[in-house]
């Protein structure tokens, strides 16, 4: 049927893979009715956009085989785009704008031996993650909340130093950010200002100057 080729032997979609550089797939069953509805939109694509050896339109009845749980294929209709063998884009549910952006950017793969990333992404290999990139990329170095950390524990250590009793003086510091967090309610959905802090206790002790008053 048109440009498209049904497949459901996995020697044969080895072939296929082995053969041409891009491959789109549309994984289906007969009892699906979105698949039927988005079916002639995948025909008319392969029709304007397949080219032998270059970029090929498959597609694999998923009650026939194991080429679906090969890839993993829960939901139906499922959409692949492999390039070289690794899949690089998947569209699932029938999503005529989906798919043809993503038939549009596979496109670019064979003119001009262009590269993956046109879809963002390294790919995914068939079992693996697909990431890409060392963590520290993804580690953002604030300087404001550098500063106010350090400012939070340079206050912790001086209301601790200069009282007695340095334990409960940091506890209920207002450089503790527990105290900040038990002090913020949270009301339909913002984030409220902290309540007022309590007033300071009467002191236990005197000083030689209320001694030198009495």
């Amino acid at each position: 049927m048109g440009a498209t080729q049904h497949i459901d032997d996995k020697v044969e979609w080895d072939h296929v893979l082995e053969k041409t550089q891009v491959v789109v797939v549309d994984f289906y069953a007969d009892w699906c009715g979105p698949c039927k509805m988005i079916g002639p939109h995948f025909e008319r694509l392969a029709d304007e956009y397949a080219r032998p050896k270059k970029m090929a339109f498959v597609k694999v009845n998923t009650e026939k085989g194991s080429i679906g749980q090969m890839y993993g294929v829960r939901s139906l209709p499922t959409f692949k785009v492999l390039h070289k063998g690794i899949v690089v884009e998947t569209v699932t549910g029938a999503n005529p704008a989906a798919l043809a952006g993503a038939i549009v950017k596979a496109s670019k793969l064979v003119q001009g031996g262009g590269s993956a990333e046109v879809f963002g992404n390294r790919g995914q290999t068939l079992g693996g993650s697909g990431s890409s990139g060392s963590v520290l990329s993804n580690i953002n170095f604030d300087p404001i909340s550098i500063v106010n950390h350090i400012i939070t524990i340079l206050g912790l250590y001086l209301v601790s130093f200069f009282s007695s009793d340095a334990y409960r003086s940091a506890k209920n510091s207002s450089f503790n950010i527990e105290n900040k967090k038990s002090n913020t309610r949270v009301v339909n959905g913002n984030a409220m200002k902290p309540a007022a802090a309590a007033p300071p206790k009467p002191k236990t002790f005197k000083t030689l100057a209320d001694l030198s008053a009495e």
